[in-house]
């Protein structure tokens, strides 16, 4: 459960698992002083990662977990601005061990278990 100012979001499990790219602009430095008073053409730079959990929750996160190499269960997602909530690493870690233990994720073989 998410809770915040404007209320709270509950995700019900099983739920699906969508991962991507978190993105953002950036204005070339010379520039950024003109940003706000002039249309100055940004460049889209990736900026982190997402896991949006069903329909209601997206969960960003500056660095990457490498989700895709260990688990299986989620699906690819598009590039995106904006998420619910921004956390840390050891934080999202947490997220997948307990959507691996409720069954959403599965652990991903490893190339020496399948020679």
């Amino acid at each position: 459960m998410l809770k915040t100012l404007l209320g709270s979001r509950v995700v019900t499990l099983p739920c699906t698992v969508e991962v991507g790219s978190l993105v953002g602009s950036q204005v070339s430095a010379g520039m950024t002083s003109y940003a706000d008073d002039m249309n100055v053409p940004a460049t889209t730079v990736k900026t982190g990662w997402y896991m949006r959990l069903g329909d209601r929750i997206t969960i960003g996160c500056k660095t990457a977990a490498n989700v895709k190499a260990h688990w299986t269960g989620w699906e690819p997602g598009p590039r995106r601005r904006i998420t619910d909530v921004m956390v840390e690493r050891r934080v999202l870690v947490e997220i997948e061990y307990a959507l691996a233990a409720a069954g959403v994720l599965g652990l991903r073989a490893s190339r020496a278990e399948v020679k």
